[in-house]
């Protein structure tokens, strides 16, 4: 036990050193997430789109607008949150998502853009890279199933398999987002702004809080147990889930733990369910069951012949993917309608940065109230 814990400290080392080789706090635009090549998915037909997302009357993207944003490099100071305000302000509402590739850094600055993220109504990803190029999926749809089943249609205006076809095809021109300095990782601080995010896909790697300054010994235990009770109130304020944040005060400092976030709060979650008919998640879960049982499947046709119809499984794994299509829908467009509403609330004549710092502030004196 005491190699393997041993083992886990070098490997997480070393995978934090390895993420934060990306030496400067970066904000950039996901190219392949431009409203310009997104509309791709609806025929070219910006109408669809909105149709699709249920925007309000008269409320347009214009083309050039992005709708996630990569966070890159370590969390140094206020000016790493000036710059996620400054690409929400730019993209005048219509920016939907942040994409996290960071191994932390300052706690404040973390904290800072979570309740950023929440206020604006943003949703989050730990970036996920392929081949040493980031993945990036539009966060309001998923591809229809290699073969439709026969009793079904696809829901009105989603992106067909043609719709699909385009938008690959139009970003398969621009150039890929190279991940260099090691793998990708969202973990100590940016576990954070992941945690604030209305909607939560990802890995996030936590560990306790660590301090590096020259204080005694109980200066430092007071400080950093100050500092722990905040980070749970802050993480039960975010509802990212009683084992998340029972894994963060497991976790020693010098190592981290991932684990998947709770992907909603637990009220979202119901609020889906009522007004979308099913749980995404727990759909999302039996469709990978049922892909791994054809799998397994498969394997044990190649040994015995073909003795196993896999047709039904097929079949099975159609409709799972044709209900969360709808569901799916369901969700991102209410999503929509928040984050639109919020974003014309806090920035009605543009984003005053004085006034997000006062109301980011405020909701940080509310949440350090809860943890005494």
């Amino acid at each position: 036990m005491v190699r393997i814990a041993r083992f886990l400290a070098i490997v997480a080392i070393g995978l934090l050193a390895a993420t934060e080789r990306v030496s400067a706090f970066e904000v950039r635009c996901i190219e392949a997430s431009r409203y310009q090549h997104l509309v791709r998915l609806f025929d070219g037909d910006i109408k669809k789109f909105a149709a699709y997302l249920n925007w309000p009357a008269g409320q347009l993207p214009r083309p050039q607008y992005c709708r996630a944003a990569l966070i890159e490099g370590p969390l140094k100071d206020r000016t790493d949150i000036a710059k996620v305000m400054n690409i929400i302000g730019e993209n005048h509402g219509w920016l939907a998502a942040l994409y996290l590739r960071s191994g932390g850094g300052k706690v404040f600055v973390g904290v800072n853009t979570g309740v950023l993220a929440r206020s604006f109504w943003l949703k989050t990803y730990a970036a996920a890279q392929r081949n040493g190029v980031m993945e990036y999926q539009p966060d309001f749809a998923i591809p229809p199933p290699d073969h439709l089943p026969a009793s079904e249609s696809m829901p009105a205006n989603s992106p067909t398999a043609a719709g699909w076809e385009a938008y690959r095809a139009s970003i398969a021109k621009l150039p890929p987002i190279k991940m260099t300095g090691g793998e990708m990782f969202c973990a100590s601080a940016c576990t954070q702004i992941h945690a604030g995010g209305i909607d939560r896909i990802g890995i996030s790697r936590v560990h306790r809080a660590h301090n590096s300054s020259n204080k005694t010994l109980g200066q430092m235990d007071e400080g950093l147990t100050g500092t722990d009770d905040f980070l749970v109130a802050y993480y039960k304020y975010m509802d990212a889930g009683p084992d998340f944040m029972r894994m963060y005060l497991m976790t020693a400092s010098q190592i981290v733990t991932p684990l998947p976030i709770n992907r909603h709060s637990r009220h979202m979650a119901d609020l889906f369910i009522t007004k979308c008919g099913a749980d995404g998640d727990q759909l999302t879960r039996l469709e990978k069951q049922i892909e791994a049982s054809n799998a397994d499947f498969k394997f044990l046709n190649t040994f015995y012949g073909p003795s196993i119809d896999l047709d039904r499984l097929h079949r099975m794994a159609g409709h799972v993917r044709m209900r969360r299509i709808a569901v799916e829908q369901c969700m991102a467009a209410i999503n929509e309608r928040e984050r639109l509403t919020a974003f014309t609330g806090l920035c009605p004549k543009g984003c005053d940065r004085k006034q997000l710092d006062a109301l980011i502030a405020k909701k940080l004196v509310d949440i350090r109230k809860t943890s005494h």
